[in-house]
Formats: structure tokens, sequence, C-alpha cells
């Protein structure tokens, strides 16, 4: 469901300053704010926050009227929500800058009612509210926001030619208008959306704009890597954008997580144990942004390592068990990590002559685990 959500939001981060043909000068252009705000934003990507929010403060300060810079609050709010969804610490504040970012529009399109920044702007406050409540499972609001910013995206594309920006949420929608019905197959009646889908089409935009675009060059890179690894399943093409966008961006914890994932599923598995030992690092640091998350995959990768290529199984039970740790301090009781580490602590009890401690293990799979996953039927089956 949530990939629905991220669909119909179609998020469109920082495109909002895509720039039409005519007679307006628009914010983002002056070169000044452009040069600012696009070293400011990628300090964000790198979660240097308070050096970041300093400039987006002074943007502030600078057009207090203006929706750019409480958007790109409210972005580096979403940044920081990133690496741990199942915290809600700053999500009334994220929203409250989002709901700031769409009151300003309306003042615009007072005005003008085809404002080109409103209307992005708009599509942007409405598309991250709707992926924020997907992921609080407020499915209602998700729909209702990714909707509305649907909506201001099909407007804009009659507003004139635009800019390399606003190619990056046409990318996104040409992309999951086929994928969607494809792994969705009820959601198919509702795909009454004006232009067709093609995946190739998608595609072949969001490189496009990681190549050429200047303000959501980062974001059409991280979704192609997000699509080639999740949706494609093709982790040899998400395998160079996970390590150029960790290298560009190394204290960014989210892309760190996201190179040891694909580095393990890709069977970098030597790449993998590095870049696991260097999560569990910042975790003992309490280095910003890492957290239950990047500890219950970190662990999982070593303890795979450990008992299936060092044959060292003391060593990854041990590896395991913090999966559970950061799993259960995390509230991730629905992870598929959590619940494989589960299923191997079980196999190793067994090996131990320790039915009490395999069967408390497989307990928890059944209590947790969705019903046609492999696990549960693994656990189903021992406990019979």
């Amino acid at each position: 469901m949530q990939l629905l959500i991220i669909f119909f939001s179609i998020l469109i981060t920082v495109q909002s300053v895509a720039q039409p043909t005519g007679d307006k000068i628009l914010l983002m252009n002056t070169e000044e704010v452009r040069i600012d705000a696009m070293n400011a934003v990628n300090d964000m990507y790198n979660f240097e926050f308070e050096k970041s929010e300093k400039e987006f403060r002074w943007l502030k300060q600078q057009y207090p009227a203006h929706p750019l810079p409480y958007f790109l609050m409210g972005l580096s709010q979403w940044w920081k929500m990133l690496p741990d969804f199942d915290n809600v610490h700053n999500d009334d504040v994220f929203v409250s800058y989002m709901d700031t970012v769409l009151s300003l529009c309306d003042q615009l399109f007072e005005k003008n009612e085809k404002d080109i920044e409103a209307t992005f702007f708009a599509a942007a406050a409405y598309g991250f509210k709707g992926r924020m409540y997907g992921e609080r499972h407020k499915w209602t609001k998700a729909v209702y926001n990714g909707f509305k910013a649907l909506q201001y995206i099909l407007d804009g594309e009659e507003l004139g030619e635009f800019s390399y920006e606003f190619k990056f949420g046409s990318g996104i929608y040409y992309y999951y208008a086929v994928w969607i019905p494809e792994n969705y197959k009820w959601v198919k009646p509702l795909m009454f959306f004006k232009a067709e889908g093609d995946k190739k089409k998608g595609l072949d935009l969001l490189q496009f704009v990681s190549n050429n675009a200047f303000y959501t060059r980062t974001e059409a890179q991280y979704f192609l890597m997000r699509i080639f690894s999740n949706e494609e399943n093709d982790a040899g093409k998400a395998y160079p954008m996970a390590e150029y966008l960790h290298r560009t961006f190394p204290n960014n914890s989210y892309f760190h997580r996201s190179y040891a994932r694909i580095a393990f599923w890709k069977g970098e598995l030597n790449k993998a144990e590095e870049l696991a030992r260097e999560i569990i690092a910042c975790i003992e640091n309490k280095k910003t942004g890492y957290a239950s998350t990047d500890g219950r995959y970190a662990n999982y990768f070593l303890g795979y390592i450990y008992e299936y290529y060092k044959r060292d199984k003391p060593t990854a039970k041990k590896y395991y068990e913090q999966t559970l740790y950061f799993s259960e301090t995390g509230n991730a009781l629905e992870s598929g990590y959590y619940h494989a580490a589960l299923c191997r602590l079980a196999k190793m009890a067994i090996e131990e002559n320790n039915s009490k401690e395999a069967k408390k293990y497989y307990k928890k799979v059944l209590k947790h685990a969705e019903k046609d996953s492999k696990y549960y039927k693994e656990a189903k089956e021992k406990l019979r």
C-alpha cells in the first residue's frame, strides 16, 4: 500500500523551482538564491542540518511571504525522519511547515490562479504530506494529499515550458503509472489519469534529470537507486548509484544503509561487511541520523555473512540477537530481517537441542509475520 502512496504523492521535492517562460521573475531564477539554496540543500543531504537550516532561516528572513524557505525547512525535517520512520518526533513540525507552504501558495493563487511557483510548491507540499501519512498508515489522509499533489502536477503541465527540474516528477509518474497496476491488479480501474504510463520513458527521464538537472539531480539519483533496487530487483544497476550517493554524502545514514543493503544483495559481501561495521560504529558513536533501523540491517548482514560464509555460528548468533534487539527497540516487528533472524536463531536452537528456545522464536514469527510469508510457513511447520 505504501508504494501506492508513493505513486499518488509523486515525490517532487525541490522541483518546485521549475522555470516557465514568461515575464515573471521567479525567486529561484536569481543566481545568488540559486547557489545559496543549492549549497544548503547539499549540506542537508549530508545531514549537516544545523548548517543547512541556518541558510534556510536566512532565506525565510529575506523572503517571508514566499513558500520556498518554509518548504526547505520542511524538507529538512523530512530527511531527519527518513532514516527511521518509526520515530514520530518530527511529524508535527514537518506538517506545520508544509501547511505554511500551502497557505502561502493560496495567497499567490489569489493574485494569479496559474502562478507556476505556487503550483509546484503546492504539489510538493501535498506530495510529501501524502508520503508521510502513508508511512503512518493514515490511508485516507495519504490518498487525499496524494491526489491533490497529482492534480497540481497535471495543472502544471499546462502552464508552459519547464526546465529540466520538472522532468523529475514526470519520470516518477510515467514509471509508476505502469508498475503499480502491474503489481496491484485491483488498482488498474483507478488509473484514470491523463497520460499513459511508460516505464522506459520514466527511467529515461529520471536518468536525464540525474545527469542534467540542477536542483533535483540528487532526488532523481535516489529514486533511480530505489527503483532498480526495489521495483526492478536489479542490484547491479542500483549499486553504482548507491556507491555514488554514499561517497558524495558520506554523513547521510540513509544512503549509507542503502549502499550496504544493495552491496549485500548484489553479493559484494566484503563491501557489505565493511559498510555494516561502519554503520554499527556510527550507532555506537551516536552519530546524527543513525538509529535502530540501521542497526537492524547492519547486524543481520553480519549475522548472515558469519553464518554462511565465515562458518562461525557463535558470532553469527550474536549478530542475529542484535538484529532482534534493534528490531524490538525500534518497534520494527513486521520487518523481514526481524523474521529472518528469528528463524535463523530458532534453527540454531534446534541444533543445540534447545527446543524451548526454538519454540519461543518461532512463536514470535507466527505473531508478527504475514501468513503468506516463507518465515510464517516455516514457523507453522516447525511448531506442528
